[in-house]
Formats: structure tokens, C-alpha cells, sequence
């Protein structure tokens, strides 16, 4: 499974209850970020990112929050 445009739902830590996506930005940053939403559907939900350089931190911070994924990709369930 790929870990980049796909939604997960953190089950831990400081970010818990907040659904993710992992956007890979190397092209353009040199990074990737993690973006963190309370609905990504909404655009005036509650929100944050964090850039990672390295992609072991990337998952280690997944790790971290226990990440449970909910879709294989961004809208694959809308209808």
C-alpha cells in the first residue's frame, strides 16, 4: 500500500482522531509533508502539516500516531 495521497485516521498520539494524508513535495520542497484535517472535505476544517525531509521520519511519525487507513485513494468511495 502506498502511504502518499491516502487517507488514514490517527489513533494516538497528539494529533488523535485527526485524519491524515501524506503528500510527497520532493519535486518542489525537497520534502514531504504530512497534513493533518478534521474533514478534508471541508475547506474551513480545523487543520495543520508538518514537513519531513527524510522518509523514515515520515513513518516513524505514522507509526507514532497509529495510523489506521481508511481509503486506497483520495475519493476512490465518492460517488
Amino acid at each position: 500500500m502506498t502511504i502518499f495521497n491516502t487517507i488514514g485516521l490517527a489513533k494516538s498520539g497528539d494529533m488523535k482522531d485527526f485524519y491524515i494524508k501524506v503528500v510527497d513535495d520532493t519535486s518542489e520542497s525537497g520534502g514531504f509533508y504530512i497534513l493533518f484535517s478534521t474533514d478534508f472535505r471541508n475547506p474551513s476544517a480545523e487543520g495543520y502539516d508538518e514537513m519531513y525531509f527524510d522518509i523514515k521520519d515520515v513513518y516513524n511519525r505514522l507509526n507514532e500516531l497509529n495510523v489506521l487507513w481508511l481509503l486506497e485513494k483520495e475519493g476512490k468511495n465518492d460517488n
